[in-house]
């Protein structure tokens, strides 16, 4: 449209990458609109696009998207990104890391009281993944939000490169060096996390297991309405909290080594209990 041809332009004009919000793309099947991001080069070609996965509850109207995704940015960069409430789930990052992005752009227009767990979240999300990740946010007020601004640029060991306050004209700017971040996802050990997610136990049977160990993501895959189940056993049944059933949240069951774990405890109280006696 001609929002994209503006981007288009001043992308080609200036000879640079420019990573753009389009709230409200149309959806091809008559859906409610998509909240979608997109790169442009510099040649202002559109390169990338992005669907925003998990739209904000309990306001957003945009259709979901489905799909996580990178793209080559500048100087052979891996690009992927997030929008906004999408950062807060570690698997859209994950899952976009894991396609190769070497820096992950988070757009957002995130609101007080919430400033403090996203400022940190910027830098979890690039150390657990090993990855830079920039985050653009709003600042200043509208009729109803003040937005906390505090975009920031992360380094992949998670500290902070760049980092802007909360006025609505400021900007920060970062060196993201594509030499480091390649040396460091091959050579380092303890912090390698994605390396070690896939090789759980190398440094005693070599090569490690790359089988996944946790129950709840086997079921998703597999059996993704027992998996919603499973989550609405710890929280509701039903999208509008008024509408829910019950009050009372039963826990699932205990696994075998919490029961085991708990049964020698007893048991071990029971005996020091027998020999005070």
């Amino acid at each position: 449209g001609p929002e994209v041809k503006i981007f288009q332009e001043a992308c080609k004009k200036n000879k640079v990458y420019g990573i753009f919000s389009i709230t409200g793309e149309k959806h091809p099947d008559g859906l409610n609109p998509y909240n979608t991001m997109i790169m442009v080069t510099d040649q202002g070609e559109v390169n990338y696009t992005y669907r925003k996965i998990f739209p904000w509850v309990p306001q957003e109207p945009w259709t979901a998207g489905h799909e996580t995704g990178v793209a080559i940015g500048p100087k052979g960069l891996v690009v992927g990104g997030v929008i906004c409430y999408d950062g807060n789930m570690p698997e859209v990052v994950r899952d976009t890391v894991m396609k190769g992005a070497e820096l992950v752009v988070r757009i957002q227009g995130y609101m007080y009281p919430a400033k403090e767990q996203q400022v940190k979240v910027a830098c979890v999300r690039a150390w657990e993944n090993n990855c830079y990740m920039a985050v653009a946010n709003m600042a200043g007020r509208d009729l109803v939000y003040s937005y906390f601004g505090h975009s920031n640029i992360i380094d992949f060991d998670g500290s902070v490169l760049g980092e802007c306050g909360t006025g609505p004209d400021e900007l920060t700017y970062a060196t993201l060096s594509l030499t480091a971040i390649r040396d460091a996802r091959k050579h380092w050990t303890a912090e390698n996390h994605l390396y070690n997610l896939l090789h759980r136990g190398y440094t005693s049977e070599p090569g490690g297991h790359a089988t996944c160990p946790f129950d709840f993501y086997k079921t998703w895959v597999n059996e993704p309405r027992k998996a919603a189940a499973q989550v609405e056993l710890l929280t509701r049944d039903a999208d509008a909290p008024e509408e829910a059933s019950g009050d009372v949240v039963e826990p699932p069951p205990q696994s075998k080594l919490v029961s085991q774990t708990l049964a020698a405890a007893a048991n071990g109280s029971a005996a020091v209990s027998k020999a005070a006696n």
